[in-house]
């Protein structure tokens, strides 16, 4: 029969978790049906430290929190195999009586059994197929707490277990099985799967050594710092010495040098065994599991080297369960990434190299296990027997094909034979893997995610070993938000020579109004000359980022000033016109914009005592505001058609540059807009002046500044 939770009972036994050691945390209970399990308060602190005794008492006593938590990990020495059904605790138990018969807690759904963590191991916690192993950063319900009813009790007593690497071994080993066994079925293929490799393999053991030897330490110092750093991180002596005995040998002795190869080999011997003399100091930090993926560098330089074939076959056999330094044949890599990567793929991969030549999967010699060719090579070749049809001669061997087997290579290794640094891993899922396309897509979107920024389409391409055309239609299907970005630069007369005299790609000039010019130094000095603002804009490289970036909303608040700016400037026109100079309009605010519906029709644009021409009655005071297609038609004013024949041939004739020509329709414009005693003038002073270089500027220039009556 379930108890409710009681204040005193809970804080006594708060207590008691208290004195063994355990950091206890209060957790909501009852009080929170639909959270049970959750902490009261922020619990990250408690991770560091335990609660006092008058924090106890005001959680249980005054708050009246309804559940007891425990921090498992190192602060407390306690990690706690958590069961969710009876059925995986029995299998264990089966397995492994002697850690089974430990201390006991049964709970709603299944058990918990405790154990103690020696204050020089580190154990992090996993979540596995029904059973999880809560240490670092985890916590543990605690009797005797009430949930929905059901409290948790003691069911089997005594201390918990100490703890031993080998124990640590075997639950991983359970833990391990249970995710194989829920994995995918493709894996059913006979692999051989090793003992996890321990956390430092022998190229690391031996990259430390030599990079003891380059700070100036001597051989012995640099053997004895390495082997210890073996001891701490749980490798064995024996590992140890295969690792670093040959090393320490061949490698020379500066004041030594009369040592023989023995001498040294008993050297490395004395050595590696003086540092295992000693237990393994605690670690300062619990180290990080290794990555299983590539590096992002290491990825980069095989899809230059047009290997995408590689980072799928790695990928995809790691995730399927082969880890690094294993093992495997031609078939086995075909069976586990059957649908997911071709045999053709798969063999490219397998006998691909680098350009030095050298391998990425190393042929390895098969396991030794007895075949045919073995056994009848023990047979007395003058032993005779009767046998009935056709047999072969005893003592006669038979080939017997040993398939071809391939090691996984490490990351320090791929990094060794292209060349590269280590760096970080960008996630690929089996999705990913289907093909080299959507490898490259994630490669890019990962990329991009982490690093968003301004950079090179060039570059891009040349990161993926693809196009730039490639690298467009990728941005398209994945979404990517490309901002192009400019150099803007002031022009003033100052700096009026850094505009460039010819036509160069990515570059254009703006005026105050946004208006875009080609960026040409002798049309930035006439626009200079006509009171423009100039701003020299030069293309730099593109923003990408899958996130719309926020230049795109300053980007629309220049169209809205520019669209403002040009609103003041027509209504500044209309005063004008109506004889209101005074009473024009104060330049609004960026918050005040006008609705476009207010803008005044073109008609109230032209003066009230002209008579509107039915032509014309779309066209401003400079003409502009019509398309030069109805200009192409000589005009119905045949002493306006002849003057426009006028312009058009006195312009052109003084103007020696083709590229300054006018043309009729814009002649005819002129004609039209200012009318003729306007051209008449502008015609008359551009005749009177001799070193005119630009006559068609020279003329619009004055025949906009002569006053129409």
């Amino acid at each position: 029969m379930s108890v409710s939770n009681d204040s005193p009972t809970l804080l006594l036994a708060a207590e008691a978790y208290s004195a063994l050691g355990y950091a206890v945390i209060p957790l909501l209970g009852d009080r929170s049906p639909d959270r049970p399990k959750a902490p009261a308060l922020p619990w990250n602190d408690y991770r560091k430290h335990k609660p006092r005794p008058d924090e106890l008492r005001r959680w249980f006593m005054e708050e009246d929190f309804q559940g007891i938590g425990l921090v498992t990990g190192r602060i407390s020495g306690l990690v706690v195999l958590d069961f969710d059904n009876a059925d995986l605790f029995n299998e264990f138990r089966v397995q492994y009586p002697e850690l089974a018969e430990q201390q006991v807690i049964q709970t709603r759904r299944g058990f918990h059994i405790y154990f103690q963590l020696p204050g020089h191991l580190s154990l992090a916690s996993r979540t596995g197929q029904g059973v999880d192993l809560l240490s670092e950063g985890r916590y543990v319900v605690a009797r005797p707490t009430t949930i929905a009813g059901f409290t948790y009790r003691l069911i089997r007593g005594g201390q918990p277990r100490r703890l031993t690497p080998r124990d640590i071994a075997r639950i991983q080993h359970f833990l391990d099985q249970r995710r194989n066994r829920y994995a995918d079925p493709v894996s059913q293929p006979a692999v051989v799967r090793q003992p996890a490799p321990v956390p430092l393999s022998p190229a690391d053991l031996q990259a430390l050594y030599q990079y003891h030897l380059r700070q100036g330490r001597g051989r012995n110092e640099a053997l004895f710092l390495t082997a210890l750093t073996a001891r701490d991180h749980d490798c064995s002596k024996e590992y140890t010495i295969h690792a670093l005995a040959d090393l320490h040998t061949n490698t020379p002795a500066v004041n030594s040098a009369h040592q023989s190869e023995r001498q040294r080999h008993n050297e490395a011997l004395h050595t590696v065994a003086s540092a295992f003399s000693r237990p393994a100091r605690p670690p300062r930090y619990t180290p990080k599991p290794l990555p299983t993926q590539l590096p992002a560098r290491a990825r980069e330089a095989l899809y230059a080297l047009k290997l995408t074939c590689v980072i799928r076959v790695i990928e995809g056999l790691r995730e399927k369960g082969i880890p690094p330094g294993q093992s495997f044949t031609r078939n086995t890599a075909i069976n586990l990434l059957s649908g997911l990567v071709g045999r053709f793929s798969i063999d490219k991969a397998l006998h691909a190299r680098t350009p030095s030549g050298k391998p990425f999967f190393e042929a390895v010699s098969p396991p030794s296990t007895p075949h045919r060719c073995a056994a009848s090579s023990h047979i007395h070749p003058d032993h005779q027997k009767c046998f009935i049809g056709r047999v072969s001669k005893p003592g006669k061997s038979y080939f017997v094909y040993q398939p071809r087997h391939y090691q996984m290579p490490t990351n320090t290794t791929l990094c060794h034979l292209l060349g590269t640094p280590h760096s970080l891993c960008d996630p690929l899922g089996m999705d990913d893997l289907s093909s080299a396309k959507k490898t490259r897509l994630a490669a890019h979107r990962a990329f991009l995610q982490r690093r968003p920024g301004q950079y090179p389409r060039r570059w891009l391409a040349a990161r993926l070993g693809i196009s730039a055309c490639t690298t467009r239609r990728y941005d398209r299907a994945l979404g990517v938000h490309v901002k192009t970005m400019f150099h803007e630069q002031t022009v003033t007369w100052a700096t009026l020579n850094r505009v460039p005299d010819f036509r160069l790609d990515g570059t254009f000039l703006q005026d105050e109004n946004g208006k875009r010019y080609p960026a040409l130094r002798d049309l930035a000095a006439r626009l200079l000359n006509s009171g423009h603002s100039l701003t020299y804009c030069r293309q730099d490289a593109n923003f990408y980022s899958l996130d719309p970036p926020q230049v795109v909303t300053l980007q629309v608040i220049a169209r809205e000033q520019v669209w403002r700016n040009r609103q003041r400037q027509i209504e500044a026109r209309i005063a004008l016109e109506q004889g209101r100079a005074g009473e024009l309009p104060a330049r609004p605010t960026p918050t005040a914009v006008l609705p476009r519906a207010s803008v005044p029709s073109p008609e109230a644009w032209a003066e009230p005592d002209q008579p509107q021409q039915p032509h014309s009655q779309n066209l401003d005071r400079n003409g502009y505001g019509i398309s030069l297609r109805r200009f192409r038609q000589p005009l119905p004013d045949a002493a306006q058609e002849a003057l426009a024949q006028h312009v058009y041939s006195t312009l052109n004739s003084r103007s020696g540059d083709t590229n300054h020509h006018i043309s009729q329709a814009n002649a005819r414009r002129c004609v039209e807009a200012y009318g003729a005693q306007a051209v008449q003038k502008a015609l008359a002073l551009l005749l009177s002046r001799r070193n005119v270089l630009q006559p068609v500027a020279f003329f619009l220039t004055i025949l906009r500044s002569v006053k129409t009556p």
